[in-house]
């Protein structure tokens, strides 16, 4: 019997059953489909997202855009004994959008065989959370009577296709197919209804495909579970050529209400349907900016697309595809991320193109999504995150905190300065300029495009800062800002490299120096490579966001290096790669990205060459870029590799045709259509040649570097020698200078900043704490209302009463420890050169200078590779404190037991610190990182230290790598990532270098270390 009144609290469950996951389906998506809803009219009813691929309904989302419930929707067609066709497979595909301004999708599909053709619409409810078809049989051969039409779907709720159950009910409309899981329901039913109804089991399912023996399905309506399919047939009736019906899938979290909402949908007249969902597309397209120069369906339809892309129940939320790239590849056994994930980056440029179109109010939304969201405590932004802002990957690319901020200055979204603009600056302020990763998400270091990102952002969050009247801010970020833009070309730009004879700016750079000869590593699969030979055009950012002006000379010579190593050449135009030896993409024979392959040429690029030919149209044209293929033609070219759907793709396909892999020559590949990056690319770019400027350009930005209206020499600034003065409580430096009556004034030291106002004479003075021993640098920085800065550096060194210092001999170890072999590891990371000690009344002082000095992790405390444990013995006794070393596998003689350890890591795990003997945590340890010394400061309170380093205290300083958390591995042999040239293989010593007590000391055991002695 069936099982009428079944609810989710069943749930099927043999563990004999061997179940085996449906995958997902193609990213390469030809319509996408929901009704269109306002937030300002309450909350939406309908909450479902379809897909559409190759002629058939692929994932349908629900209740958000981040969880697909079902993995496909497909029609058979047999005459019931002689033939049986997929629509897949035994069919020719076209897709439509059927008017350019409601996002209503027509697929046609028609026999290979000539006998018949099907037209199927597909809209959404607009009431329910129901996806419905109007499916038009016409036989082309013999009458609809010769015909039947078997419904087949696969449904994947919750993400997991091996937990499903289904089964067949009884609904108003008429026997229907049901299934469930633990969280949620899903209904098929039709008008007319099924003549028969069956659901089977996925390997069963697989064994009748294969045979094409569909006539001899059994009917039934018990239960199935795990991975199961639903079959419905449709026996045509009549003697004509025509005869139609319409199919409603329902989703709901309970299976009643599943099961009303599919009787109200089928309940209503498609057509009535069709028009309310119609209208409401139309009404959203009425508002928009009317294109001039972009084909209107294209234009209608990127807009309505990527409104398509936008959460309902957490409005702002786009993601960046209704895809999942590569998905028939990829196993329905969990839930997965695919591109249904938010990207700041990828949101900020969909929202900057919907201001550009006028809708404003989308990108509020985003805006306050981003911040009310998305954005972390410490000002950051997620690399990816579901909905709920919970991160997906855990990269830090800090271009994605950038954007934030210039889509707010976008909007002139004063109210956001508080809550968003200052916490994302100052997280950039102290990150930069180095970015983990940078916008193609996979190496870490120098990059021209996350630089302009950050650059650009700092100088408009100084602009907001100053209508905020949070003046101190505002000093700051033109100051960094001003920094930064000056070494760009220093950072990025390389004048050695061997893919031209001229300078030209790199991919990305591991270091401050672009022609050190260092490697990188192409993620991808990539491999490894001098960093001088990779290039992507990113550089254009500084075009755009109004950093360097169009004509300049080494963006134009850049620009010739990018046209030999990336340009692609289709019969439209010109396409463009991301970097040379992209990984990111299907292998040369077709096969999907596997986490290696072949990256494609991406249309997005086309708009972002387009918008820098805007802006060399309209600068003094001093020096002229290679090739120009102006404006118009590439954005023809991005129009052209649209799809029949206007779907505009991710990469495209740029061989020759593999139809058994589904890849056709100048068509999207399997990683993603659309991109909604891509899409809004492609508006902005339409609007920019229209207003013959790039509109989104920041006008703050260009005014400081492109128009130079901001000179620094307009404001004095002269300042006195820096004084120490001490006292029973801190060491102080004491600044003064003068400069301009009211202005204000800003000292940066380090991570603090001091700022006061100058007197009616122009005189200032500060009060700088004293933290570090050694060098101390200060920026002491004036800026007046009209945003012009003057910045002077200044140099003072503290050296404490009590101080003493030590050198390494060269030959540190009997046997020296080899290195990794990968190339970022460099000579002298973990060369111990000296050590000095000193305190003064409330710290002590240590500094710890190494041979090389870097942070390609960015570790937090300022280094990623090395641990570096100082121990400290206070009294010289045998039995006193603790004579083994934590985690070096080496000991100290008995009288050189330490009660004090000091661990200095890149603190991702929170482990750098003071610690006691028993190994308890004392207190946290202040480190101050100084490239430019290549010396780590590290400052302790005395109190916790237990008193003033003096005669008779032992020391020793021992450097490890870091890996992890944990100490690197040193073995006998080094591989890529652990040292060699240990004694043994497990349990030898686990250091690199230490600080050795004597030139004549032995290293044949470490079981009886010695200290080194102030005396």
């Amino acid at each position: 019997m069936c099982s009428e009144g079944l609810s989710n609290s069943f749930i099927f469950n043999d563990r004999n059953v061997q179940r085996t996951a449906f995958n997902w389906t193609s990213a390469a998506k030809n319509g996408i489909g929901t009704a269109i809803h306002q937030p300002e009219d309450g909350q939406c009813p309908s909450h479902v997202w379809f897909t559409l691929t190759d002629g058939v309904l692929t994932e349908v989302y629900y209740p958000d855009v981040a969880h697909p419930q079902l993995q496909q929707l497909e029609l058979w067609v047999t005459d019931g004994s002689s033939f049986i066709d997929r629509e897949l497979e035994d069919m020719y595909h076209e897709t439509r959008l059927v008017k350019e301004d409601a996002l209503l999708y027509e697929q046609i599909n028609t026999a290979k065989n000539g006998k018949y053709k099907i037209r199927k619409e597909w809209i959404a409810d607009p009431g329910r959370d129901t996806v419905l078809v109007h499916i038009q049989f016409e036989a082309l051969v013999g009458t609809v009577r010769d015909y039947q039409l078997w419904v087949c779907a696969k449904p994947i709720l919750g993400g997991n296709s091996l937990d499903d159950v289904a089964t067949v009910q009884l609904a108003k409309c008429g026997s229907i197919l049901a299934a469930w899981d633990c969280n949620f329901s899903l209904t098929i039913g039709a008008t007319p209804s099924f003549q028969r109804v069956t659901v089977m089991d996925g390997r069963a399912w697989d064994t009748f495909a294969s045979s094409r023996r569909l006539f001899e399905f059994p009917s039934q309506c018990g239960l199935i579970g795990g991975n199961v399919v639903h079959l419905g047939m449709i026996q045509w009736d009549g003697d004509g050529s025509f005869s139609s019906l319409t199919l409603a899938l329902s989703f709901a979290q309970q299976m009643d209400i599943a099961k009303q909402m599919l009787d109200e949908s089928l309940s209503y007249s498609f057509s009535d349907l069709k028009n309310q969902y119609e209208q409401g597309w139309r009404a959203y397209v009425k508002n928009l900016r009317p294109p001039i120069v972009a084909h209107r369906q294209q234009y209608y339809a990127a807009a309505m697309v990527i409104r398509a892309h936008e959460d309902k129940q957490q409005p702002g939320a786009i993601v960046a595809s209704l895809s999942i790239p590569w998905g028939t590849h990829l196993p329905a056994d969990r839930p997965i991320g695919g591109y249904h994930l938010i990207w700041p980056r990828d949101l900020c440029e969909v929202a900057s193109a919907l201001v550009l179109i006028g809708d404003y109010p989308t990108a509020q939304r985003v805006l306050a999504y981003l911040d009310e969201v998305l954005q972390r405590q410490d000002g950051s932004f997620p690399q990816n995150a579901w909905l709920d802002g919970s991160p997906y990957w855990t990269g830090q690319q800090l271009d994605e905190t950038a954007f934030p901020i210039l889509l707010a200055y976008q909007l002139q979204a004063m109210h956001r300065y508080e809550s968003l603009v200052k916490p994302a600056a100052e997280y950039l302020l102290k990150h930069g300029p180095i970015t983990e990763q940078e916008r193609w998400e996979e190496n870490s270091g120098y990059s021209p495009s996350t630089l302009a990102t950050l650059i650009a952002a700092l100088v408009v969050a100084a602009e907001m800062a100053y209508q905020a009247d949070d003046k101190e801010l505002a000093i700051i970020c033109l100051k960094k800002a001003d920094e930064w833009e000056n070494h760009i070309e220093s950072w990025t730009l390389s004048r050695k490299g061997t893919l031209a004879n001229h300078p030209y700016y790199i991919r990305i750079s591991d270091s401050p120096n672009p022609d050190d000869g260092h490697w990188i590593e192409l993620k991808n699969g990539g491999g490894w490579h001098e960093k001088t030979a990779v290039v992507d055009a990113g550089f254009l950012e500084l075009v755009r966001l109004g950093i360097r002006p169009a004509d300049d000379l080494s963006i134009v010579q850049s620009l010739n290096v990018i046209d030999q190593k990336l340009i692609y050449h289709s019969p439209s135009g010109p396409l463009w790669r991301r970097y040379n030896g992209d990984g990111y993409g299907e292998y040369e024979d077709g096969r999907p990205y596997d986490g290696a392959g072949k990256g494609r040429p991406w249309p997005l690029l086309c708009g972002e060459r387009g918008e820098y030919e805007i802006a060399w149209l309209s600068s003094q044209r001093r020096h002229s870029p290679p090739n120009f293929y102006t404006p118009m033609k590439l954005l023809r070219v991005m129009e052209n590799s649209a799809n029949d759907g206007n779907l505009i793709p991710e990469q495209i396909w740029d061989q020759d045709e593999l139809p058994l892999r589904g890849l056709r020559r100048n068509a999207g590949t399997g990683s993603a259509t659309p991109l909604i990056w891509a899409m809004a690319q492609y508006l902005r770019l339409a609007v920019c040649i229209e207003e013959e400027r790039v509109v989104e350009m920041p006008e703050a930005v260009k005014k400081r570097y492109i128009d130079r209206q901001y000179p620094a020499s307009q404001i004095p600034l002269s300042l006195h020698p820096i004084s120490i003065i001490d006292s029973e409580t801190e060491s102080i430096f004491l600044i003064q200078g003068r400069t301009e009556a009211g202005v204000t004034v800003v000292v940066l030291h380090h991570d603090e900043r001091f700022s006061t106002v100058a007197d009616t004479e122009g005189n200032f003075s500060f009060h700088v704490p004293v933290r570090m021993m050694g060098q101390h640098q200060m920026d002491i920085m004036a800026c007046n209302r009209s945003y012009s800065l003057a910045s002077q550096r200044m140099t003072a060194w503290y050296r404490p009463t009590h101080y003493y210092t030590w050198t390494n001999p060269d030959s540190r170890l009997e046997v020296p420890i080899l290195y990794p072999t990968q190339p970022v590891f460099h000579s002298g990371d973990f060369q111990l050169l000296s050590v000095a000690v000193g305190a003064d009344k409330q710290r002590a002082y240590f500094d710890v200078e190494l041979g090389h000095l870097d942070n390609p992790w960015l570790g937090p405390s300022g280094i990623s590779k090395q641990v570096i444990d100082i121990y400290i013995d206070m009294d010289g006794q045998n039995g006193s404190g603790q004579i083994w070393t934590k985690d070096l596998q080496v000991c100290f003689a008995p009288e050189c037991g330490w009660e004090k350890m000091i661990r200095v890591t890149g603190n991702w795990h929170a482990d750098s610190g003071l610690y006691n003997c028993d190994w308890s945590y004392s207190c946290k340890v202040d480190i101050w990182v100084e490239d430019t010394s290549r010396t780590i400061h590290i400052a302790i309170p005395l109190e916790k230290l237990g008193g003033v380093p003096n005669k008779g205290w032992g020391f020793m300083v021992f450097i490890a790598g870091e890996e992890y958390g944990r100490i690197r591995p040193v073995r006998k042999v080094p591989g890529d990532w652990h040292f060699g040239g240990g004694k043994d293989e497990v349990w030898g010593p686990q250091f690199v270098d230490w600080l050795v007590p004597t030139n004549s000391f032995s290293g044949s055991t470490f079981s009886a270390l010695p200290m080194l002695r102030i005396g």
